[in-house]
C-alpha cells in the first residue's frame, strides 16, 4: 500500500468495524470482467487495476445509511453514490 499525504497524520477506520469487514477486491489488484479471474459476483465490468479498496456492508446495513469518514488529512472530492459500485468517497 502507497501512502503519501496521509503518512504525516493519524489514519482512521473509514467505517464502523472496519477490521471485521471483508474486503474482495483491494488497491492494486488485477481484475478482470472474466468469472474465474475475478474473486467478487458479479466480477468487475473493466480489466486493469482496482484503484480502491472495497468494504462489504452486512445484510443489516444494506437499506441504512452507514457512515463513512475520511481516513485522513485532506479534501473530500466526492462523497455519495456510483451506480453499480455503490457508496463511494474520493478524498485527495
Amino acid at each position: 500500500m502507497l501512502l503519501t499525504a496521509c503518512t504525516a497524520t493519524k489514519i482512521h477506520n473509514p467505517l464502523p468495524n472496519t477490521e471485521n469487514r471483508a474486503t474482495p477486491l483491494s488497491f492494486g489488484m488485477y481484475v478482470t470482467p472474466e468469472p474465474e479471474k475475478n474473486p467478487i459476483d458479479p466480477p468487475e465490468r473493466f480489466t486493469g487495476f482496482h484503484a480502491a479498496l472495497d468494504f462489504e456492508v452486512s445484510e443489516g446495513e444494506l437499506h441504512g445509511d452507514v457512515p463513512v469518514y475520511a481516513i485522513c488529512a485532506g479534501t473530500v472530492l466526492f462523497s455519495g453514490f456510483s451506480e453499480g459500485y455503490g457508496g463511494l468517497i474520493i478524498q485527495d
